[in-house]
């Protein structure tokens, strides 16, 4: 019978009763040539063969061993003669059928597919440096703005500062009372500045445009505040 013929190529694995079947050997005989061809396996290196087990009708639940063999195994085992030299053999096919066949190409054609992969690189690499170029660009616009907004506020604090008070001697009603903390009636100062000769500025103001700035004599007569102490406090 031929037994490659037979041989069931969907299988994974073939157990030793089908063999003896096919090959019209008993099975206790094919179970004794696998045991010595597992004995060739492991001097050789490769991996024995499995153990699995049967029932049969006849002895009702007794198990029966048996050997389930891949297909290399089931041929190394039917080939017959020298174990090693046919599992070299064998093993040898194997390595041939599963050779990728490589095709290299012509001169021109490498050279082309050379010639692309430099252009495919050079224009990663032109890509990589002109983002790493934009980042650091937009980083360095990120941080020129933030250094204009704060030198905007820098300046318009000092600005705030100058419009409160131009000079020591002069103080709004805003300014007072930021530093006090009290209410005070702007008719009062305005009164006896007027009545006493005592100059009135102008200081521009955020929410008014201006406002009045007094001399530090009306603050005196009027609330009793030395500005200059208010200004050494603050």
């Amino acid at each position: 019978m031929n037994m490659l013929a037979q041989f069931n190529q969907n299988q994974k694995t073939m157990s030793s009763r089908e063999i003896a079947e096919l090959c019209e050997k008993r099975h206790d005989h094919v179970c004794r040539d696998i045991v010595n061809l597992n004995a060739t396996y492991e001097g050789m290196g490769f991996p024995k063969i499995g153990e699995g087990y049967y029932t049969h009708p006849n002895t009702g639940s007794q198990q029966h061993r048996e050997f389930l063999l891949s297909k290399e195994q089931s041929i190394d085992l039917v080939t017959g003669y020298n174990s090693e030299l046919r599992i070299k053999i064998n093993r040898r096919w194997a390595e041939l059928e599963n050779q990728s066949v490589v095709n290299l190409p012509d001169y021109p054609t490498a050279l082309r597919l050379y010639a692309d992969q430099l252009e495919i690189t050079a224009r990663i690499k032109q890509e990589r440096d002109y983002a790493i170029a934009t980042k650091a660009e937009i980083g360095s616009r990120r941080e020129a703005t933030a250094m204009g907004r704060l030198s905007a506020k820098v300046k318009e604090v000092e600005k705030l500062k100058t419009q409160l008070d131009s000079s020591t001697g002069f103080a709004t009603i805003k300014k007072v009372q930021s530093l006090t903390g009290g209410t005070y009636d702007t008719y009062a100062l305005r009164r006896h500045s007027k009545a006493n000769g005592l100059e009135i500025q102008k200081a521009e103001d955020a929410n008014y445009g201006s406002v009045n700035s007094y001399h530090k004599d009306a603050w005196l007569a009027v609330y009793n505040i030395n500005l200059s102490n208010l200004n050494r406090a603050a």
